[in-house]
C-alpha cells in the first residue's frame, strides 16, 4: 500500500493571530473549519489515488 499525506488545512486554529504578513484565510480559501467536511475531503482524495500499488 502507498502512502499519501491528505491536507487538511484548519486556518487559525493552530494560531489565534492574524498577522499582516500570514492571513491563513486569504491564503487557503478556507474561512472556517467544518469538523463533518474532514471525511468528505479524505474520500475524495482517495477516490483521486491509484490503488494498484
Amino acid at each position: 500500500m502507498k502512502h499519501i499525506n491528505i491536507p487538511i488545512f484548519i486556518p487559525h486554529l493552530g494560531c489565534p493571530n492574524q498577522c499582516i504578513f500570514c492571513n491563513q484565510r486569504y491564503i487557503s480559501g478556507t474561512y472556517e473549519f467544518i469538523e463533518t467536511d474532514v471525511d468528505n475531503i479524505i474520500n475524495s482524495v482517495l477516490s483521486t489515488t491509484s490503488s494498484a500499488d
